[in-house]
């Protein structure tokens, strides 16, 4: 009865601690690279062999595959990344997360002691003036810490187990082959889809090799179903996406059936009963399982394509949604939401650049564009679901549970969301107004007056965004210099204003109409000066 409680308690500290560990040290990770992935993940191309690589170095960042692809299949519903871009990163995803698998795998007691009390250390610097430098560094370094304690607690809590393995399971390895294949993969799969981690699953089948001494006949065939069910969650999440989303889903079923295949082959080929070996050989028969599967995937790339297009047609999907979390608001990872969100960001910003043109053109041109005019509206239609899609997305996620650093990039993105939201609704009343002129036929004696201040403020935009939604490249010193030059040159025009109002030069209307479109221009530079102190 001792074991038994000396047991479930070291399995149940262990899984906690390890669970926690890891994921505070993806979280911190992720933190600590976001300007990174965010710089990896936005020129994602369709016929961009890098993708691929940039799926490793992403998924490795994170510590897992299922956070990688969960942010990849958000982005291709969003329309931001190609499905064959997202074939690439999807494969090398799978290939990330296996150097943290090796150094956890590492990890003891002595390791705790030594990660511990580096964390000491970092949580007195992060008291100090300069703490914020060492935030990530402290949980990167208790993380760490946590992994190693847990993996202790663990392989000492299942040594009170060891002999369960011979009394009740050991004899499914005697049995048939697709008997003790399938008892396994059920094994392997149970954790997998519990933990929601490959890595957390493998290490638990390591420690349970290592301590327990349970047969590696059983435990290769449990590692074939963790990497099996990978693509569950995934899937799962697709169907609640459009067709593309869910056809990036079939292809990691793919990978993932290609591995289950190519597992059960290899099992063939070595002895059924193997006993001796230790847990580092279920890594490196997962090691290989991900690189043989990925690698098949790789080469089979082009027939795949063909035949997920086939049997995923296009004509069934609907439009997508531009920024959507596709799970639960708890399954949402803080760090990866975030640089999704700031892709859309740079979408929006994107959209107001081009009203920016059009809405030149239109005053430019007048009479002669009246298409533009009809796209100026639609594009502020497209602003004003953008921003209430970036507010409904990062209302979810605030729901979770965010780090200091987090919480101020959220309240950022939402700042930086209703400035430019702000903007675009000022430049369609300027188009507005441009349209009164227009029927009422009156000749406009202001125009090029007001295209120049016009064209002042979209290059003070222009300067103020040109790398938003991160940090601005322009010193704020300068911004706030021709911030006030443009508040003199619109005082210059609102004299000269007041001129023509004295002298009845034009209708009332017109001049009246004249002054609003002048204020829709101070209050664009406003919102623009505002926008560049959230981008600081």
């Amino acid at each position: 009865m001792t074991n038994i409680y000396l047991f479930m308690a070291g399995a149940a500290l262990g899984c906690t601690l390890l669970v926690a560990g890891i994921q505070l040290v993806s979280n911190n990770l992720l933190e600590l690279a976001e300007i990174p992935i965010f710089s990896l993940l936005r020129p994602l191309r369709e016929k961009d062999n890098k993708t691929f690589f940039k799926g490793m170095l992403v998924s490795a960042l994170s510590g897992s595959t299922l956070t990688s692809i969960s942010t990849l299949i958000g982005l291709v519903n969003a329309g931001l990344v190609k499905v064959r871009a997202g074939f690439l990163f999807m494969a090398g995803s799978h290939i990330g997360p296996l150097a943290l698998l090796f150094l956890y795998s590492f990890l003891g007691f002595r390791s705790a002691l030594v990660f511990l009390s580096m964390a000491m250390i970092a949580q007195f610097l992060v008291r100090s003036q300069y703490g914020h430098w060492f935030q990530n560094t402290f949980g990167l370094l208790f993380g760490l810490g946590l992994v190693s304690l847990g993996r202790y607690f663990l392989m000492d809590g299942l040594t009170f187990f060891s002999g369960v393995d011979q009394q009740f399971l050991g004899s499914i390895t005697d049995g048939p082959y697709a008997l003790s294949l399938l008892t396994g993969i059920v094994v392997g799969s149970l954790l997998s889809y519990i933990f929601r981690s490959s890595v957390v699953a493998l290490l638990l089948l390591m420690i349970v090799r290592d301590s327990a001494f349970f047969s590696l006949g059983l435990l290769f065939p449990a590692v074939i179903g963790v990497h099996a069910l990978g693509f569950f969650p995934i899937f799962q999440l697709s169907k609640r996406g459009n067709i593309f989303s869910h056809r990036v889903a079939i292809g990691q079923f793919f990978v993932s059936f290609i591995g289950l295949g190519t597992g059960a082959l290899i099992l063939l080929l070595i002895p059924w009963n193997l006993q001796t070996g230790t847990g580092m050989n279920l890594l490196y028969f997962f090691v290989l399982l991900r690189v043989s599967s990925v690698g098949i995937f790789l080469l089979l790339l082009g027939p795949l394509r063909r035949f997920i297009k086939r049997g995923w047609p296009e004509k069934s999907h609907l439009p997508p949604n531009e920024l959507a979390q596709l799970g639960r608001a708890i399954d949402m990872v803080p760090a990866m939401s975030l640089i999704q969100g700031s892709f859309h960001l740079a979408k929006f910003k994107n959209i107001v650049d081009r009203l920016f043109n059009m809405t030149e053109q239109y005053l430019t041109e007048g009479a002669a564009s009246g298409r533009v005019l009809a796209k100026i509206k639609d594009y502020e239609r497209i602003t004003d679901n953008m921003h209430k899609e970036i507010h409904r997305f990062l209302a979810m996620l605030a729901e979770n549970q965010l780090t200091q650093n987090q919480s101020k990039t959220l309240m950022q993105y939402l700042k930086i969301a209703d400035e430019l939201e702000c903007i675009a609704d000022y430049l369609d009343k300027i188009a507005s107004y441009n349209t009164r002129y227009i029927q009422s036929g009156e000749k406009v004696i202001w125009r090029e007056d007001f295209m120049i201040f016009f064209n002042e403020v979209k290059d003070f935009y222009f300067l103020v965004t040109q790398n938003a939604p991160l940090l601005p490249e322009v010193e704020g010193k300068k911004v706030n210099i021709l911030a006030q030059k443009l508040k003199i040159s619109a005082e210059a025009l609102r004299e000269e204003h007041l001129r023509r109002l004295s002298s009845v030069e034009g209708s009332a209307i017109g001049l009246m109409t004249y002054s609003d479109m002048v204020v829709c221009l101070r209050k664009i530079r406003g919102h623009t000066l505002k926008l560049n102190q959230a981008l600081a």
